[in-house]
């Protein structure tokens, strides 16, 4: 080495220092993180450090299962009402087809008493076509006067606004025959003009009545088992 230049002989002295403080650097941070880990652990390990471990672990899960038992809840509940929900509207439907359905078999028991008991094709003696008009009437705006209603919820309302409502609450059930039924109920008088049926023969309006609505009906109510041809079998 004595034989190397001054400036090669400072360079190596420098190094040498340098590597022996950043040695001493490195042991002290170390030094120090042992000190910090030292203290950690013993204060973990003593009885105050276990007892707020606890408590943190026992508040933090009691949070967490706080939370997800109300999310569980609020669920379930939505679900519950969900359910309810389709329940109501399933019954109510179901009593709206009801309904409708009792008040067209009126409409069919009205129309046989008007009619011929020998030819049902004709009126009956004192019978006349203002009277045939007076029920179909009945059938399309009656309100539980001259056609009693069947639950006495909807005693206030007409057949055509039932249907209407029907038809609102299921969208997609029976779309097209509920969509024929509110305009043939809507229009009856340009119905029995279509069909060419007579308002003088109450078989021809019976079977008219069943042709166009049957598809809907529901109940075993008297003459709605009937077939158009025979509507008052």
């Amino acid at each position: 080495m004595d034989d190397l230049p001054e400036e090669d002989r400072n360079r190596i002295r420098l190094e040498e220092w340098y590597r022996v403080e950043v040695r001493d650097q490195i042991r002290q941070k170390n030094q120090e993180h042992h000190v910090r880990s030292s203290w950690l652990l013993g204060f973990l390990n003593s009885s105050f450090g276990l007892w707020l471990l606890s408590a943190l672990f026992v508040t933090g899960a009691g949070s967490v299962y706080t939370q997800w038992r109300t999310v569980r809840d609020q669920r379930q509940a939505k679900e519950a009402q969900l359910r309810t929900d389709a329940a109501n509207m399933n019954a109510l439907t179901g009593r709206l087809r009801l309904e409708i359905g009792h008040r067209i078999s009126q409409t069919l028991v009205l129309l046989w008493n008007l009619s011929d008991r020998r030819d049902p094709s004709h009126l009956g003696t004192g019978h006349n076509v203002g009277e045939v008009r007076s029920v179909l009437a009945s059938l399309q705006n009656g309100t539980g006067q001259k056609l009693a209603t069947l639950y006495p919820e909807f005693a206030n309302q007409n057949t055509l606004a039932l249907l209407t409502e029907l038809r609102r609450l299921e969208p997609n059930r029976d779309k097209d025959n509920l969509d024929r039924a509110v305009a043939d109920l809507s229009g009856l008088d340009v119905l029995f003009d279509v069909e060419r049926a007579s308002l003088s023969s109450p078989k021809s309006v019976a079977g008219v009545i069943l042709k166009r609505f049957s598809p809907i009906l529901w109940g075993d109510f008297y003459f709605l088992d009937c077939p158009p041809e025979a509507p008052f079998c």
